[in-house]
């Protein structure tokens, strides 16, 4: 069965479980999906109402141009849900191969390095996701529902903390690179997306602080 298939209390089960998949990259994909949709629960509480129907039409275009691209981000995270584990499961299954002769030795350490490397982009793209996602929603603030701001926020607060848990992911799975530039490549993408992350929360709660 599909981790996305699972009801809440199947899911919260399989991670509270003496097994190490589902795990956090899992998890913070969905956390991450949750966020943007909060960030999308307010904007289908404000597209169509009377207030935003006064908008001038290119105010309104914009507004459902980021609502559209979301949900793009939403359908990925939620995959990744799945994708992240699957790649965990590929680095346990390279470290059953056989080690009795060297060439068994040579075959099973390039599978290990070609499953970390699976393993290291999997959380990085849902990290580059959230992060994304992220990115777009002070496009939503001036116009949504202010009825829905505080939504809004819990979603950004989600996204963020996602794709700091997806970061963490990418550091452990990283660590087991022989390639270290592209191990520290990784990383380098990381810390900008953590730094400018940060910057968005706070710009973005400055302005809903005075709203709620």
């Amino acid at each position: 069965m599909k981790l996305i298939d699972m009801n809440l209390v199947e899911f919260s089960t399989a991670v509270n479980s003496d097994q190490p998949a589902p795990g956090g990259g899992s998890v913070a994909a969905y956390v991450s999906n949750l966020g943007v949709g909060l960030a999308r629960m307010m904007c289908h509480l404000t597209i169509g109402k009377k207030k935003f129907l006064e908008l001038d039409q290119k105010l309104q275009d914009e507004f459902v141009t980021t609502f559209t691209a979301l949900e793009a981000g939403y359908d990925r995270l939620l995959e990744m849900v799945d994708e992240d584990t699957e790649s965990f499961n590929k680095v346990m299954d390279a470290f059953k191969l056989p080690k009795e002769s060297d060439e068994d030795k040579a075959k099973r350490s390039a599978a290990i390095q070609e499953a970390t490397l699976g393993a290291t982009k999997a959380p990085l793209e849902a990290a580059k996701t959230a992060y994304e996602c992220l990115k777009l929603t002070p496009a939503l603030i001036e116009h949504g529902n202010v009825n829905a701001i505080s939504d809004l926020a819990s979603g950004m607060y989600l996204l963020e903390a996602g794709m700091n848990c997806s970061i963490l992911n990418v550091k452990i799975n990283a660590s087991g690179l022989k390639d270290e530039k592209v191990a520290q490549d990784f990383l380098n993408e990381c810390k900008l997306m953590q730094v400018e992350a940060k910057k968005v929360i706070e710009d973005n709660m400055k302005v809903i602080e005075k709203l709620l």
